[in-house]
């Protein structure tokens, strides 16, 4: 019988109560980190979040020796690679799960810039209704070329912008080099920039993000509002893999992990 622990930061109840029917397994929920961090060892596998993955949880993957898959509530998992997963663990994302909601707010960031909805939500809030700096700043998304860039080597290179261009990151906030990101803003080199994350999160509030002119910001919420079908593909996904698991199959989107 294998052993699967769940600890995702609140909701565990419904989830194992939709996992716990699957033959071979028996699921538990964490009530919280230092549980979750405690029972790893007894576990054989566990379904987590990347968002509360730090060094602790790495060490105890290390020496958790029962412990082979971890499947985690994320498309990304860069932190957990970087914190080091041993060679016998098998970790796998929820692969395309929530990626056309992050592609929608990445659309609705870039169409806010381009139409300078922070300068009217700054003469909003200053009560003030002059059309001029609106109008003079907007522009139309015709024409223009949209660069969709990951963490290769192209990634690496912002400096790459060309003069007037916007900048959009959903992705993960270390790829911007926030303080080239305020001087290019602050010398007209970019036109704006509208960010879902940051490095560090939470943003600290002495920030010079806060007032940035022509940026926006989202606290990390790009994946929020897929509702029910969305929890429906995502526990369908963790069903099919906590089941293939228990048979000795291997799990759906498993990842390329960089090994120690």
């Amino acid at each position: 019988m294998k052993r699967v622990l769940v600890w995702t930061g609140g909701g565990e109840a419904g989830l194992c109560e939709a996992l716990n029917g699957i033959e071979g397994v028996v699921v538990a929920a964490a009530t919280g980190r230092a549980d979750a961090l405690a029972r790893m060892p007894e576990a054989d596998a566990l379904i987590t979040s990347t968002v509360f993955w730090d060094s602790d949880f790495a060490l105890q993957l290390q020496r958790s020796m029962r412990l082979t898959w971890v499947q985690v509530l994320n498309a990304g998992y860069d932190n957990m690679e970087r914190l080091g997963v041993p060679a016998r663990v098998v970790l796998s994302t929820i692969g395309d799960i929530g990626s056309s909601i992050v592609a929608e707010h990445a659309i609705c960031l870039l169409l806010a810039l381009l139409r300078a909805l922070p300068t009217a939500w700054n003469e909003q809030r200053a009560r003030e209704w002059v059309a001029g700096p609106v109008a003079r700043s907007a522009r139309t998304m015709h024409g223009l070329q949209v660069g969709i860039i990951g963490f290769g080597h192209i990634g690496q290179a912002f400096a790459a912008m060309k003069p007037g261009a916007y900048l959009v990151n959903v992705s993960r906030g270390a790829i911007v080099d926030t303080p080239a990101l305020l001087a290019a803003l602050d010398r007209g080199i970019l036109a704006g920039a509208a960010l879902d994350v940051v490095e560090p999160e939470p943003l600290p509030g002495s920030h010079a993000l806060w007032s940035a002119a022509n940026v926006i910001l989202t606290p990390h919420t790009a994946w929020a509002g897929g509702g029910r079908p969305h929890l429906q593909r995502l526990r369908e996904l963790l069903s099919e893999n906590v089941r293939r698991f228990a048979r000795g199959e291997p799990v759906l989107h498993a990842a390329p992990v960089r090994r120690p």
